[in-house]
């Protein structure tokens, strides 16, 4: 994806997150509202929730080595990922 890209969301999950920046977008417009965006992708620290499985892949991956399980790769394994220390994004 391009930032010049109309966006296309494939799932609710991304609905959600165009509604809420069209309706941030709307309150600029109408009221002057000043806003920012703000997109981290896969963070990961001390406090995560291991036991969600379906969020934050280095948990899932820590809770599955904790277990002695084999780590979920979906695809063919090539894929890559960013991720960031959450201190390194807020106090």
């Amino acid at each position: 994806m391009q930032e010049d890209q109309r966006p296309c969301p494939e799932d609710p999950y991304g609905v959600a997150k165009l509604t809420v920046e069209l309706d941030l977008a709307a309150a600029n417009h109408m009221f002057g509202l000043p806003y920012v965006v703000f997109r981290p992708h896969n963070i990961y620290g001390e406090f995560q929730n291991l036991g969600d499985p379906y969020r934050n892949v280095i948990g899932i991956f820590m809770n599955q080595i904790l277990q002695e399980k084999p780590l979920t790769i979906f695809g063919d394994g090539t894929q890559e990922r960013a991720f960031s220390y959450v201190e390194d994004i807020a106090r």
